[in-house]
Parts: structure tokens; C-alpha cells; sequence
């Protein structure tokens, strides 16, 4: 493009007029200090900063793009403004009414605001608009609402994930509780072995005494018929008989009552031993079932082993027959014993 002398002296001017402009400070437009605040341009400070904003704007547009009209027809308005202000910088009091020749500057400066801006305000806007990339903008907006998408689809994402989690490790507190309750209850059962195991043992030995008594004894009274019977009187045999048939009857009767709580004991310490094994083999037959019907028949078996009745020993089965029937009724009503919840619903 070949050179245009008039638009380069447009553009000067337009250039001089704005730069000057630009470096005017509105304080120092009041000149209180060597006019007074009688005849000082206080009351005009506030045209004065929104005239000179529009320029200072004006000034950091990018104007290459104007034509030549436009830039002699913006050059003429800037310098006529630019002549303004020079007037209030210039203006003295040795002149007549300068109170008047004040007031006619700063009118003028704000009757012609509207027409300026008319002038000026369209050039700003369309200086900011090339100067904007409103596609790379609107590009980079959907960019930063689809980051914002996914980073919320993340978040939600992580939240399950941590709820998941936390609900796992809570389960897994719930069961590990669970087993240690178990493992608690069992040792009642171990205990309760041991004790009756340790009464037994003594059952057994007094039962062993009172059968090496009652050998002897018989052996003793076998000797002492056989060499000292046939001196003896009709009434010492009497007597003597008496007193073995009783000796011998307790000591019978001894023997047998020994055997029986011997018995009762070992029968003890059995069924003890069994409802430990239940509740410490419990654990593992839940989780190897694979249904809810075979965990409720799991639990069913190993609470009768525990709270069903069994016989003592101490009696005769007769008299030791308990009833079983209400054992769910039992094992439901005390919820302490046996933890529920690994079947995941309440008993119906």
C-alpha cells in the first residue's frame, strides 16, 4: 500500500493532541494556589477527570484500522479538546468578570462531553472488539466448563469410591467384632471344660480308692473266714456278718455314686468341649454358605448346640428331658449372645 501523506498528518495530529491530553493531571487543573478558591476550577474537577478518562481510553485503542475521514474528523475533536483545557491551564484574572470567563470554560468543557463521546465512544468500542478473540474466548470458556464437568464427575466418583470404602471398612469392623464376640463367648465354654475335667480327675481317683477298698476289704475277709471262723460262736458270726453286710454295703453304694459323678463329669466336660468347638467353627461355616436360608440353619444348629438342653449326669434321663421348643424364641429375645446381623436381616 502506497503511503497517504494526509492520513500520516491525521494520525500525528490525532496522536499529539491525545498524548498531551493524556498527561494532564485534573489537581493540577483546579489551580487553587495561584487563583484563589474563589476563582479556582474546584467545581469542575469532576468534568474535568471524565472528559480526560474518554481520551485516556481513546489513547490505548489500536487505531491503525480507522480510515482517513475518521482520523481527521477524531484529530479535530481531540484537538479541540485539548484547546479547551489549554484555556483553564492559560486562564488569568487580568481579565474583566474572570469568574465569568471560569464558568464559560468549564460549561463548555461539559456542554460538549455528549458530542465527544458520540465521537469517541464508537472507535473504543470497536478498538476493543478486534483487539478481543471472543471465538478463542468462547473456546476457552467450553473448555473450562468441560474441565469443570469432569472434575465434578471425579469428585462424585471419589465420593462413591470413599463411601464404598467406608461402608467396607465398616462392615469389616462389624464382623471382626462379631468374631471376637464369638471368640469371647467360647471361652466360657473352655473354662467350664477345664473345671469339670479337673473334678473328674479327683471322681476318678476316689472312684479307684473305693474299688482297691472294697478288694482289700474282701480279701481281708476272705482270709479271716478261712483261719478264724471255726472258733468263733454262732452269735459272733452274726454280728460280724452284720457288720460286713453294712460295711460293705456303703462302700458299694460309694463305689457306684463315685463311678456315677465320675461319669457325669467326663459326659460334662464333653458336651463343654463341643459347644466351644460350635461357636469357634461358627465363623467359618457362615461365610462358607452361600445363601441366607443356609446361614439362618448354620445359626439355628449351633445355638441349640449351645442353649438346647442336655443332660447333666447327675440324674436319670427321666427327670433331665428339657423341652427345646422355644429356643429360637430364647436366642432371638437375647440378641447379645449371637450377632444378627451377619445374616443381614432381623429374625421374623
Amino acid at each position: 500500500m502506497e503511503p497517504d501523506p494526509q492520513r500520516d498528518e491525521h494520525r500525528k495530529r490525532l496522536s499529539d493532541a491525545l498524548s498531551e491530553l493524556s498527561s494532564i493531571d485534573v489537581d493540577a487543573l483546579k489551580r487553587t494556589d495561584d487563583l484563589g478558591r474563589e476563582l479556582d476550577f474546584s467545581k469542575g474537577t469532576v468534568v474535568f477527570e471524565r472528559t480526560l478518562s474518554l481520551f485516556r481510553k481513546l489513547a490505548e485503542s489500536n487505531l491503525d484500522s480507522l480510515p482517513t475521514p475518521t482520523l481527521s474528523r477524531l484529530a479535530d475533536t481531540v484537538e479541540q479538546a485539548r484547546n479547551d483545557f489549554n484555556g483553564i491551564r492559560e486562564f488569568t484574572t487580568n481579565q474583566g468578570n474572570p469568574a465569568t470567563v471560569r464558568d464559560t470554560l468549564i460549561h463548555n468543557i461539559e456542554n460538549q462531553y455528549e458530542s465527544r463521546f458520540s465521537t469517541v465512544a464508537p472507535i473504543i468500542a470497536y478498538s476493543v472488539r478486534i483487539a478481543t478473540d471472543f471465538a478463542k474466548m468462547e473456546t476457552r470458556a467450553a473448555e473450562t466448563v468441560n474441565r469443570l464437568t469432569s472434575l465434578e464427575k471425579e469428585a462424585a466418583a471419589k465420593a462413591e469410591e470413599t463411601e464404598q470404602k467406608t461402608e467396607a471398612a465398616l462392615r469389616s469392623v462389624r464382623e471382626a467384632a462379631a468374631k471376637i464376640g464369638v471368640s469371647q463367648h467360647s471361652t466360657h465354654f473352655a473354662k467350664e471344660a477345664r473345671a469339670h475335667e479337673v473334678r473328674k480327675k479327683r471322681w476318678q481317683r476316689a472312684t479307684i480308692g473305693i474299688t482297691a477298698g472294697l478288694v482289700g476289704l474282701a480279701c481281708l475277709n476272705f482270709w479271716w473266714v478261712w483261719n478264724d471262723a471255726s472258733v468263733a460262736t454262732t452269735g459272733q458270726i452274726v454280728q460280724v456278718a452284720l457288720a460286713k453286710i453294712l460295711l460293705f454295703a456303703v462302700l458299694s453304694y460309694g463305689l457306684v455314686w463315685s463311678s456315677r459323678v465320675f461319669r457325669a463329669e467326663s459326659h460334662n466336660v464333653v458336651v463343654n468341649q463341643h459347644r466351644q468347638n460350635a461357636l469357634n467353627s461358627f465363623e467359618t461355616f457362615v461365610s462358607a454358605a452361600g445363601d441366607e436360608s443356609t446361614k439362618e440353619a448354620v445359626l439355628l444348629q449351633a445355638t441349640r448346640s449351645i442353649f438346647a438342653h442336655q443332660p447333666s449326669g447327675f440324674a436319670s434321663e427321666g427327670k433331665e428331658s428339657g423341652s427345646s421348643s422355644q429356643l429360637t424364641e430364647v436366642v432371638w429375645s437375647y440378641p447379645d449372645f449371637v450377632d444378627t446381623s451377619l445374616f443381614g436381616k432381623e429374625p421374623t
